[in-house]
């Protein structure tokens, strides 16, 4: 008979105890202090997000654009057709694209960004419009404010997370040949890297690194300047990448074969 009356005190106690804490917190707001975070959400589902290719080239252009952390990624796989309509007449290009291209991936990043290959200012928005087939872009543009994705389909929404902390996140790539729009990855191919602004005519690279099969690769350098370059003939003209590595920092390395 001494079990009920004893829970009945420590359901008391919860209760007090609980309201205690409610009203520390109440005041704990009202001095100015900080409340607890919320907890954190539910990971996300594969649906959630674009396949890995689509979210390591977005993020490679958003570094290669000045902007390391974007602050939201969104996203939608949809008919090259819809897609023209992204950019208004920046875009509607991509109609004549519809016999090559039946569908793309249209990604929107969000930060703050320097326009690459020497357009003047800065912008807000990211775009690019990928295609499964060549794992390339066949529209990259920047944006002042935000766009709206909402007529060309169902809108994926993910905060990005940036692969590396510091060091160089390099992207092989050929430029030319048959595939419409931007440069093709490279995947699998050697990279030599050179110390200093220049490549030497003899000697040795200070080192090689091979990048994965999305034409990706990762690599820790003490600060300095560096040269990229195709370790290997095979894709057209080899061009040239110099890059500053500072310490804390990451940068991006374009190392691209050219062809006709």
């Amino acid at each position: 008979m001494t079990e009920g009356p004893r829970g009945l005190g420590a359901g008391l106690r919860l209760l007090c105890g609980l309201c205690l804490v409610s009203l520390y917190a109440l005041a704990a707001i009202g001095c100015g202090g900080k409340a607890l975070p919320p907890s954190p959400g539910p990971s996300l589902s594969p649906a959630d997000v674009p396949p890995a290719w689509v979210q390591h080239e977005a993020l490679w252009q958003s570094l290669a654009a000045g902007e390391p952390h974007p602050r939201v990624c969104q996203w939608l796989y949809t008919s090259a057709a819809r897609a023209a309509f992204l950019g208004g007449r920046a875009t509607s290009y991509l109609r004549s694209f519809t016999r090559l291209i039946d569908r793309a991936y249209v990604v929107v990043l969000h930060g703050h960004f320097k326009p690459i290959q020497g357009e003047a200012g800065s912008a807000r928005t990211l775009y690019l419009v990928l295609t499964p087939q060549y794992h390339n872009y066949v529209a990259r543009g920047f944006a002042a404010a935000s766009i709206d994705l909402a007529r060309l389909g169902a809108i994926h929404t993910y905060v990005p997370q940036l692969p590396i902390r510091a060091g160089v996140w390099g992207h092989t790539m050929f430029e030319g040949g048959a595939a419409p729009g931007g440069p093709v990855r490279l995947s699998r191919v050697v990279v030599a890297v050179w110390a200093g602004a220049t490549v030497p005519s003899a000697g040795q690279p200070l080192r090689r690194v091979r990048s994965d099969s999305d034409g990706f690769f990762a690599l820790q350098l003490s600060p300095g300047i560096y040269t990229f370059q195709l370790d290997a003939t095979g894709h057209g003209e080899r061009m040239l990448d110099t890059v500053v590595v500072e310490a804390g920092t990451p940068v991006a390395a374009g190392v691209y074969g050219e062809g006709m």
